[in-house]
């Protein structure tokens, strides 16, 4: 079905035009000073709002901004959780900063992880928004017991078992809270549009919105930092309880406006039902005949197969998780070991500055990417594909890791040199951060996009859940590398002052490690990617083969299920070939004597 909205502005005012779902044209206002503007959107216009496209740039609505706002709140209350939970175990209940961060890291891991729980749920039932109220309402309560832990002070509890029990049990409701919500909010957004590049951009600013949130935390910390003696671990920025409950009154907002566009799709709870009656009338006391109709969702078979793909496209994501969390924790690391004093500014928490630079280069790359490059080839009549923006991530994620080795060569040498006083300055690690987060912005966003754009019709929130999963699960993976490195090399990773004469280290040899896994993880990519598309070229020449012996006598029609996936198979493989000049539906029963299209 297609819509089409005219937008006539008269003193400032804006007013919708008529709409024609039959027909697919609508009715334009003309006047004294006004300006007429059809937009023609190629499916269900949804929240009649604002349109994507004037004049050929995309234009956001009030919701899909009220989504983006509510990630960036949700983020920010993540953001303050994490530091609440180094400053709990080790302000609190006593345990050392290195242990603090082990259970952070697996803390992440197994909320990451349990993000597919709540796409299946979003897919099922209670649905997106009905999982989004439950989450919120566990997070909520999360939030609230974990600033108890965090602010209660020691005299006003009666022991420390006590104290534990309340920060265990935050634990376990935020883990329940955040069962699905990046996953729902994320494919919520990227629903609003219709239009291919329009969802790619959704998600690039949902990440930024992510991004800006750490951003906007580092600043609060590092501004608490210079403005009082309270340690990094103690800084406590704007409570998660009131970033949460901003979060869940913007999604309550939206909820009253937004409206699902449901796909005809794979349903687990309507096959289950089928299947339950299918076996009900074949083996129950009155069998009586099956009728033989064509199951208009997808067969579970080519489900798996999807999601089998999916999983192998990830292992470029799973391969630079890995080498994310450690590049991350060793860039900190490094820095302690260089000279933290820039002109006459002394950086005290050289970890702080690296994530803030790091969150800043991501925040300037994705509006660079969306507004200079991908547009400058557009306008060539080019694409990036998603898998080459996805090799160009690992790229320079090794391009990080190769500098990361370079400067930690060069600081052992000059902590040797000057008695463990290092005269290299932080600013040298400028192009492993720079490196580290163009990787991050290519690998993380285009997987993003393809799993989206792979996902079968009615199990996208399932799909993206699927991908979080296999990220949550390279903490576990980098956590069980780091206590590995500690067990049998305690040298490649060390503690304390790592400029000492006599406890220098050897990181350069945990990089090479590093390097070494993540060329292997991008020649199992290589692979995948060289596999599906001859996968995809011989699934082509099949089709051709059928139609040329008349097995397919129909031409591909505008907006049917074949056109689509082919258009969303073609800008994940950034193939050029466009589908739009096929005939429409409308068209054919207007012109019933219009001749095949033939290849």
């Amino acid at each position: 079905m297609s819509d089409t909205r005219d937008i006539t502005k008269r003193g400032g005012h804006e007013n919708s035009g008529g709409q024609n779902a039959d027909h697919g044209q609508g009715s334009q206002v003309t006047g004294d000073n006004s300006v007429s503007v059809s937009i023609q959107v190629s499916s269900v216009d949804i929240d009649q709002q604002t349109p994507y496209f004037v004049d050929g740039r995309i234009a956001c609505t009030a919701t899909t901004f009220s989504i983006f706002l509510a990630y960036f709140f949700k983020s920010l209350a993540g953001f303050t959780i994490l530091n609440n939970f180094v400053t709990v175990w080790t302000k609190k209940l006593n345990y050392s900063l290195h242990d603090a961060e082990e259970y952070r890291m697996i803390y992440t891991g197994v909320s990451s992880s349990l993000e597919v729980i709540g796409g299946i749920a979003a897919d099922t039932y209670p649905g997106p928004f009905g999982t989004l109220g439950v989450t919120y309402v566990f997070f909520i309560i999360g939030a609230i017991l974990m600033q108890i832990a965090t602010s209660l002070p020691l005299s006003l509890v009666s022991d420390l078992w006590t104290l534990q029990q309340i920060a265990w049990s935050s634990v376990v409701f935020l883990l329940l809270g955040q069962t699905g919500m990046s996953v729902i909010l994320s494919v919520l957004a990227a629903e609003q549009v219709t239009q291919t590049r329009a969802k790619s951009n959704t998600f690039h600013w949902v990440y930024f919105s992510t991004n800006a949130a750490g951003l906007l935390n580092s600043v609060l910390t590092i501004m608490i930092l210079f403005t009082s003696t309270t340690e990094a671990v103690e800084a406590d920025t704007i409570p998660a309880p009131i970033s949460i409950l901003l979060s869940g009154m913007i999604v309550c907002l939206v909820r009253s406006r937004y409206k699902t566009y449901v796909e005809e799709g794979f349903s687990l709870i309507k096959t289950i039902k089928t299947k339950a009656a299918h076996l009900r009338d074949r083996y129950g006391p009155k069998p009586q005949p099956i009728p033989k109709t064509k199951n208009p969702f997808s067969p579970p078979k080519k489900v798996l197969k999807t999601f089998a793909k999916i999983l192998c496209v990830n292992t470029s994501v799973f391969g630079f998780g890995i080498i994310y969390t450690q590049a991350l924790g060793t860039f900190q690391l490094q820095a302690t070991g260089l000279n933290t004093t820039i002109g006459q500014v002394n950086i005290d928490d050289p970890s702080a500055f690296v994530l803030l630079f790091n969150e800043v280069i991501i925040l300037l790359t994705i509006p660079f990417l969306i507004n200079v490059v991908y547009r400058n080839f557009r306008r060539k009549g080019k694409k990036i594909s998603v898998f080459v923006r996805m090799a160009i991530g690992m790229a320079c994620t090794a391009g990080s890791g190769f500098s990361a080795l370079l400067v930690e060569v060069a600081r052992r040498n000059d902590c040797t040199q000057h008695g463990g006083q290092s005269t290299l300055t932080v600013l040298i690690q400028a192009p492993q951060v720079i490196l580290l987060g163009l990787g991050e912005v290519f690998t993380v966003i285009s997987a993003w996009e393809y799993v989206y754009t792979e996902a079968p019709k009615g199990l996208k929130f399932t799909a993206m859940g699927l991908f979080y999963t296999v990220y949550g699960l390279t903490f576990f993976a980098s956590y069980g590398f780091l206590k590995l490195i500690e067990n049998t090399r305690p040298d490649w990773h060390p503690r304390g002052d790592i400029c000492r004469p006599g406890n220098v280290g050897h990181m350069e040899l945990l990089y090479m490690v590093l390097l070494c896994l993540l060329v292997g993880f991008f020649i199992i990519f290589l692979l995948v990617v060289l596999c599906l598309k001859s996968l995809r070229v011989d699934g082509r020449l099949r089709m051709l083969r059928a139609q040329n012996a008349g097995d397919i006598d129909r031409p591909l029609l505008a907006g049917s299920d074949e056109t689509e996936g082919l258009r969303g198979r073609n800008d994940a493989l950034g193939t050029s070939r466009s589908y739009d000049t096929f005939p429409t539906y409308e068209s054919i029963n207007q012109q019933p004597d219009i001749p095949a299209i033939q290849n």
